[in-house]
């Protein structure tokens, strides 16, 4: 999977590169600054530590290092740990742990809900990556109809079942302004499933305006409860706020990692993920710039929300008839282990496709 938002590096010298991946890995491992004395004993160079402070301060004037607070030690930038994912590794293979040659998303997992999958999806993607797993539901515009049903609660109230092509399903109330019969729901639904079966929302849409322009709905009594139903159904104003869900888990792991972060930091991301709004807002930029087979990782202040510029977020999106359906991802600290995340999300991106895949042969 390609790895996006590429920079080039050619400001650093050879020297710099081997210093910079070696305070880089140690700050993934430990999280915590080095200093030149500690550093000296770890890389190949033989180098002296007066050597590689200068080197660090080099570092530093280029953003690649920051120094926190006093102390001797640098730590990584966001531009850093870019240079890392982009270089390091983009020139070796990914490593994929042979654990994850075991892990596969099976047909027995399939119950009736395509949701239900979803959200053990991202339990799977925590529970493998020690980080917080991420599953973006697919968007309703890009789903196709498998069936409709109908079902009346009340007078001009009733539940819409929508089940996709893929096993997604969805429900909803919606309230109509005329009323209608059970035995009409049931011409009503018959007629959607006969005439929109594996056509997307935008094609039916087109199909009901169709309709519209030539005036049968006008004549007709079933072709006017079509429109109306399928136009709250389908609608644009159905679909608003709702085009897409996100399933979160393992949020915990996130803050037990970033315990040194203040209390108002913690508040801050805890309440980013509670609403999820901001948070879609980025993964849908993702997805939105994705080819298919395209990984993102997003690191720091290029996520552009304030609560995420001490994450990092892997993600790569699942595919279905050829197109990204939604995303699969972890999001973590930002001294995450990327060559491990990348794996874990590569993985289960290829999986999810699959599976899809074979659900509808």
């Amino acid at each position: 999977m390609a790895l996006q938002i590429a920079h080039t590096t050619r400001d650093l010298s050879d020297r710099e590169r081997t210093i910079l991946i070696a305070i880089i890995e140690h700050y993934i491992e430990r999280g915590e600054p080095i200093g030149s004395r500690t550093l000296s004993k770890h890389i190949s160079l033989a180098l002296s530590p007066a050597t590689i402070r200068n080197v660090m301060s080099d570092l530093k004037d280029k953003d690649y290092l920051s120094q926190p607070h006093t102390s001797s030690g640098r730590v990584p930038t966001d531009k850093g740990l870019r240079f890392y994912v982009d270089t390091i590794l983009k020139q070796k293979q990914t490593r994929v742990y042979k654990m994850l040659h075991s892990v596969e998303l099976g047909r027995d997992i399939i119950k009736q809900d395509l949701s239900d999958v979803l959200n053990r999806v991202s339990g799977l993607l925590a529970e493998l990556s020690g980080e917080a797993g991420l599953v973006l539901t697919p968007q309703i515009s890009k789903m196709r109809l498998k069936s409709l049903g109908l079902v009346k609660l009340a007078e001009k109230k009733i539940i819409v079942i929508f089940v996709s092509e893929s096993g997604f399903v969805q429900d909803k109330i919606v309230f109509i302004e005329e009323d209608v019969s059970k035995s009409e729901l049931t011409k009503i639904s018959n007629y959607i499933n006969h005439h929109f079966e594996g056509k997307s929302i935008p094609q039916i849409m087109a199909t009901l305006r169709h309709l519209i322009e030539e005036d049968r709905v006008a004549y007709d009594k079933l072709y006017r409860h079509v429109v109306a139903i399928s136009t709250k159904c389908f609608g644009y104003e159905a679909h608003q706020g709702d085009e897409e869900n996100l399933y979160i888990t393992g949020t915990n792991q996130i803050v037990d990692k970033l315990d040194a972060l203040d209390f108002k930091q913690v508040k801050s991301l805890l309440e980013g993920f509670e609403t999820k709004t901001r948070l879609l807002k980025v993964l849908q930029s993702f997805i939105s710039a994705c080819n298919k087979d395209d990984l993102v990782v997003s690191i720091g202040r290029e996520n552009h929300e304030d609560f995420l510029t001490r994450c990092s977020i892997v993600s790569a999106p699942y595919s279905y008839n050829g197109d990204n359906y939604g995303i699969v991802g972890v999001i973590g600290p930002k001294r995450m282990d990327y060559s491990y995340a990348i794996s874990v999300v590569s993985h289960i991106a290829r999986q999810l496709s699959k599976l899809l895949e074979e659900l509808t042969v």
